[in-house]
């Protein structure tokens, strides 16, 4: 027998859960991005020299 507290805490995580699985790539990509332009302008600063 399922109570209706621990029933409603299962959906918000479970909701919660999905809703990362959705956000996390996206955020890795933004990281990523971010990192390629910066390593792209500390080369571009260093062939100026």
């Amino acid at each position: 027998m399922i109570d209706g507290s621990g029933f409603l805490g299962f959906q918000l995580l479970s909701i919660f859960v999905s809703i990362l699985a959705l956000v996390f790539p996206a955020a890795i990509i933004v990281l990523l991005v971010m990192i390629y332009r910066k390593t792209r302008s500390i080369e571009k600063l260093l062939k100026k020299e």
